[in-house]
């Protein structure tokens, strides 16, 4: 017991963990809030189509199913190869949905292993398989803005952002 003439100093351990609580969840609600102005749309289209890449190879290993991704100049979409071998475009999907790339920007991938048999057998074949053992075909994506400026991405095998390229004319 104490005695009456002694004060109570200092915080008790329960109140320095609700502070350090409510100040951990302001910093991880500013974060979030300040992630959404970022100023260079090449840079949030990159991080939007790695994010894209990386949920699609993990769905087609959780649905034991074969995705691709379709590349146009102004975004992208994905498909599934169903039960008689033919491309379906994937609609209904809350997460792997029609991208459009912001106004400003444009887009060109390729594919850096192609024989061109895949194609040449099914035209409507998307550019890029994601198969259900988690194997992607490799390529490489170019944005640009109107502004000028441009980034190439480049994706291995298991989907993987190999590494950022640099821009034509760019030393290194």
């Amino acid at each position: 017991m104490q005695h009456p003439d002694m004060q109570q100093r200092g915080y008790t351990l329960l109140e320095l963990l609700i502070v350090i609580t409510v100040i951990a969840i302001v910093t991880g609600i500013a974060m979030l809030s300040f992630s959404g102005f970022q100023a260079d749309p090449l840079k949030k289209e990159l991080d939007q189509l790695r994010y894209s890449v990386e949920l699609a190879v993990n769905e087609s290993i959780v649905r034991s199913q074969v995705l691709g991704i379709r590349f146009t100049a102004d975004g992208y979409d994905f498909a599934y190869l169903d039960d008689v071998g033919a491309w379906q475009a994937l609609e209904g999907d809350r997460l792997l949905k029609v991208h459009a790339f912001a106004e400003s920007v444009k887009g060109a991938c390729q594919v850096l292993q192609d024989d061109g048999m895949a194609r040449a057998l099914a035209p409507d074949a998307p550019e890029v398989s994601i198969l259900p053992t988690g194997e992607v075909t490799p390529f490489a994506c170019a944005l640009a803005t109107v502004g000028g400026g441009q980034e190439t991405v480049q994706f291995d095998t298991l989907g993987r952002l190999v590494k950022p390229l640099a821009a034509e004319g760019e030393d290194e």
